[in-house]
């Protein structure tokens, strides 16, 4: 539940963010006397969504590194019990195969 929380407020902090980093740039615009002054308030959403997927791709690249590495425990772990099933000791194996 407080992980529900934490992510609720974190979203709403970003968003209040963004929307301040957007009015700032609106600001700016109109200040500078721009021909199209809703536009950088505009693109500063376009921005953020180019940067969102980017985060998104980066989260999912996590996620499945994390996968591998469970997966490569998994595998190194039947090893072992391969080994000690078969009365072997894996040590001894892996250092004879070792030059």
């Amino acid at each position: 539940m407080s992980v529900m929380r934490s992510a609720s407020a974190t979203g709403v902090i970003f968003s209040l963010r963004t929307f301040a980093a957007a009015m700032l740039a609106l600001y700016v615009s109109y200040h500078l006397d721009l021909s199209r002054p809703t536009r950088a308030f505009i693109t500063t959403y376009h921005g953020l969504s180019d940067f969102t997927s980017v985060l998104q791709a980066e989260e999912q690249r996590f996620t499945i590194q994390l996968d591998l590495i469970a997966s490569k425990s998994t595998v190194s772990q039947d090893v072992i019990a391969l080994h000690k099933a078969l009365s072997d000791d894996p040590v001894a194996t892996a250092t004879q195969e070792t030059p």
